[in-house]
């Protein structure tokens, strides 16, 4: 193609370029000298409004004995193609594409961050109601034998004061149960089930 720029022949740099021209990508294709005249130029007759495009510009150059036995490259012209998106183009502007591809992405930024916060949430709840169990259950379980205690039921298990040995107290005839009397004031211990 550079000997057709070179001589400036416009049929030849046309066919070289036909191969561009065919492609449904390009939309436009110039060819200028080393001076900016234009040489050659193609544009597609039905172009599509808003689609997106890029160009590209190349030298044309072809090595040339300038100094005698030295080949160097010289620039003859230009070349300039422009090619467009291929898919079809939406009925929007690029800024109205732009827009809506801004919101999709804000909407699932809070769709996750919104799917973060109820597994957060939930995870949180579920320690929490775990510690709070974890905790009432002795409580409760206190509570429970103070009442049975209270009813004269003497028939529970319960740790030692070392924690090491279980004592029962189901002997309730033996002086047990007459060591709480619930209208005593002062506290008692049950000395007729001690465990040595």
């Amino acid at each position: 193609m550079s000997g057709a720029v070179r001589a400036r022949d416009t049929a030849s740099i046309a066919r070289h370029l036909q191969p561009f021209a065919d492609d449904s990508t390009v939309s436009s294709i110039t060819v200028t000298d080393s001076e900016g005249n234009a040489l050659y130029r193609w544009k597609r007759p039905t172009p599509h409004p808003g689609a997106l495009q890029f160009e590209a510009t190349e030298p044309v150059r072809e090595m040339v004995e300038s100094i005698p036995g030295v080949k160097t490259p010289k620039t003859f012209g230009q070349l300039t193609i422009t090619v467009e998106q291929v898919f079809p183009v939406a009925a929007t502007t690029l800024r109205g594409r732009l827009a809506a591809a801004d919101a999709d992405q804000v909407l699932l930024g809070l769709i996750l961050a919104g799917v973060l916060a109820v597994v957060a949430g939930l995870l949180g709840a579920g320690l929490a109601w775990r510690a709070g169990r974890k905790l009432e259950q002795p409580i409760a379980a206190l509570i429970k034998g103070a009442d049975r205690i209270g009813q004269g039921d003497y028939t529970r298990r319960w740790m030692s004061a070392g924690g090491t040995s279980w004592v029962s107290c189901s002997r309730p005839s033996s002086g047990c149960g007459a060591g709480f009397d619930s209208r005593q004031s002062t506290r008692t211990t049950c000395t007729a089930c001690s465990t040595a």
